[in-house]
């Protein structure tokens, strides 16, 4: 069996139906606290989906930036945009 996962489309579609039948006084009063759970728990997986995307997508534009910025290159350890540690070994070597 293969996992599905939902998306924020369909999250938000199933809060709509909710309170769409909520609305129509589809369920009972006994119902509501179930319901309004349920309700609360879509909405807030549909809250983490969302923060962990654009969290993604930033790290995504920020990476972009550094690439073309002429920036970090693999293996890199120090972080540092490459110009800059080349530039800094040959400052090294003229103070010797």
């Amino acid at each position: 069996m293969q996992t599905q996962i939902l998306g924020l489309k369909e999250l938000a579609q199933m809060v709509a139906v909710i309170d769409t039948c909520a609305s129509r006084g589809t369920f009972k009063a006994e119902e509501f606290s179930t319901i309004g759970r349920l309700r609360e728990i879509i909405i807030a997986e549909s809250q983490t989906q969302a923060q962990i995307r654009q969290a993604a997508q930033q790290q995504e534009a920020t990476q972009e930036e550094v690439n073309l910025d002429g920036g970090m290159t693999e293996g890199n350890e120090t972080s540092e945009p490459a110009v800059d540690a080349r530039e800094k070994l040959k400052r090294s070597k003229g103070k010797k």
